[in-house]
């Protein structure tokens, strides 16, 4: 089954300043579409909802709860990932998540597996994630330090979907 994320013709969902697209909601073709329409309505839904989140983000007069802590450590994990000189390539612990989760919390899927699973993903967390460095130092169109900041929501997710299986 293909989204279920509820979005009006604006692509606004019902979490102020949250707009969705794509197969994530579902609403072009519901549970089943035809198979290469995904890019198209991706684009076309990414498309409008870019529209409507600028012209959202244009009538937004209070600024004050940005969390400037959170700026700031943001800030401070990127300038870590850019100056190690040696440790994980992202993308390499990228491939290993993905064949963990393909492996042992995908579709076909067990309590012994899925316990091994978090296993791992806590070993990740500890030992892997805090060694990553990126080769690559620019800041600009750095898509291996973007590979990098990704891979912690990627693993936290996969955790979550491996703990909720368990349930």
């Amino acid at each position: 089954m293909l989204g279920s994320i509820s979005s009006d013709e604006g692509c606004r969902t019902t979490v102020p300043g949250l707009f969705a697209a794509g197969e994530c909601t579902g609403n072009l073709h519901g549970a089943r579409r035809l198979g290469g329409m995904g890019i198209s309505q991706a684009l076309g839904e990414g498309y409008r909802a870019g529209r409507y989140a600028a012209c959202h983000a244009n009538v937004i007069d209070d600024l004050r709860n940005i969390d400037q802590k959170q700026i700031d450590d943001s800030i401070t994990r990127i300038n870590e990932l850019l100056e190690k000189d040696e440790g994980i390539n992202p993308i390499q612990l990228r491939k290993k998540i993905q064949t963990l989760a393909f492996e042992k919390v995908g579709l076909v899927r067990n309590g012994p597996q899925l316990e091994q699973a978090i296993s791992e993903i806590e070993y990740i967390k500890k030992a892997e994630l805090p060694r990553l460095c990126v080769a690559t130092k620019i800041q600009k169109y750095n898509l291996e330090l973007l590979e990098a900041l990704q891979l912690e929501n990627m693993i936290q997710n996969l955790e979550i979907i491996a703990r909720a299986a368990l349930l």
